[in-house]
């Protein structure tokens, strides 16, 4: 399925510098749910994590199952057409190969690759392996490279890109055959791979970028599907979506993901100091953020949540103080307006849990500025 959206959604906006526009869409965790498949599949996903060595797992994201914001891109001479998730929690970009002999099911969207049918396509012998979150899900197959472009036009590319083709991937389907929203994962992370880089360090390395960097700008869409909900830029700033810049963090290179310092976490009259090891990793595929434990039993109570045992609830007009973050001595405040949404039967959704992670919430009340070459991570106001 390739997302149309009636607007301009991928621009040249200088030499070096474009973007594409993210769509939002329903989680894999929303399909189960409204079909009344959760609990099987956590049941299918425990008995496969049984046989799993979870040492292999090289991803941050838990499964994808709260994946929300979507990327269209072609691969290709003709161009083939693909939705995939832009994953700053792993390294490796890859799509279903054509011939895939192992795939428990065909892609969600029914789009896969054929290198046959690109006469730009060069299959190197190389291979490659991911696995993500807890190691219930993962992919493997050969790599190749092609033109690669991101967005719905056609003025940029990024000539032999490496990617690969996915002859085998567990656990991106549930029960009754219900798909995650994607056909592939566009990995961001700042680890380099041997065999298949990520696409921004090809964008780097060929000289196609103002500056070595990447911009995240998310909307807030509730239940929307199909619609556009931010904006990836990349060699620059998102500066009609981004205000100045107003803090930033450092990460440390080599790494799988964007891990930074935060020194404390505060709600109402509740302040945590946290050890300087405790790392929040920033999470565009997690729907949620996580806070140490008293703050998330406050904050559960002060908006009268209830739980049907896959998610929390509250009314949606509830209201609460801001979770404050304090990173580099400055103050990150996400308001209730983010964690409380999705309306569903006249109430919310509730995306706050227990332990300390930075997703949507997050990642929608900042710009995120991915700085590779100075390895930070710059925070703006979004203007709107």
């Amino acid at each position: 399925m390739w997302y149309i959206v009636f607007s301009a959604l991928f621009s040249l906006t200088s030499a070096a510098v474009f973007y594409a526009e993210l769509t939002k869409v329903e989680s894999f965790r929303e399909r189960l749910v409204r079909a009344g498949e959760w609990e099987n599949y956590l049941r299918e996903k425990e008995a496969h994590l049984q046989k799993f060595d979870k040492s292999e797992s090289q991803s941050t994201l838990y499964d994808y199952e709260d994946s929300e914001y979507v990327i269209n891109i072609t691969i290709g001479t003709p161009p083939q057409f693909f939705v995939v998730l832009p994953d700053i929690g792993s390294n490796i970009f890859w799509v279903v190969d054509k011939n895939c002999p192992n795939c428990e099911y065909p892609p969600p969207n029914g789009d896969r690759f054929d290198p046959s049918q690109s006469s730009t396509c060069n299959e190197t012998g190389k291979t490659y392996h991911i696995a993500y979150g807890d190691g219930s899900a993962g992919s493997s197959g050969d790599v190749a490279e092609d033109v690669l472009t991101i967005g719905d036009d056609q003025n940029f590319t990024v000539q032999n890109t490496a990617f690969g083709l996915a002859s085998y991937f567990h656990n991106f389907v549930g029960a009754s055959e219900i798909f995650h929203p994607f056909d592939g994962i566009f990995g961001l992370s700042p680890e380099q791979d041997a065999n298949v880089s990520s696409p921004i360090f090809t964008m780097i390395e060929q000289n196609l970028l103002d500056q070595s960097i990447f911009t995240f700008y998310l909307q807030r869409r509730g239940h929307a599907e199909g619609v556009p909900a931010g904006r990836l830029t990349f060699g620059g700033i998102d500066e009609e979506n981004c205000g100045p810049v107003i803090g930033y963090a450092n990460f440390t290179l080599p790494s799988w993901y964007y891990s930074i310092l935060v020194d404390q976490v505060a709600y109402k009259d509740i302040v945590i100091k946290l050890e300087t090891d405790n790392l929040a990793r920033i999470d565009s595929g997690n729907a949620w953020i996580f806070v140490p434990n008293e703050i998330f039993n406050k904050y559960i109570v002060d908006v009268n949540a209830t739980t049907d045992g896959s998610y929390y609830y509250a009314d949606c007009n509830a209201t609460t103080d801001p979770v404050i973050f304090i990173i580099g001595g400055h103050e990150y405040e996400v308001e209730s307006q983010q964690l409380i949404t999705d309306p569903e039967n006249d109430t919310c959704r509730l995306y706050i849990g227990s332990g300390l992670g930075l997703g949507d919430p997050f990642m929608r009340s900042y710009c995120h500025v991915f700085d590779i070459g100075n390895e930070r991570i710059d925070f703006a106001k979004p203007k709107a």
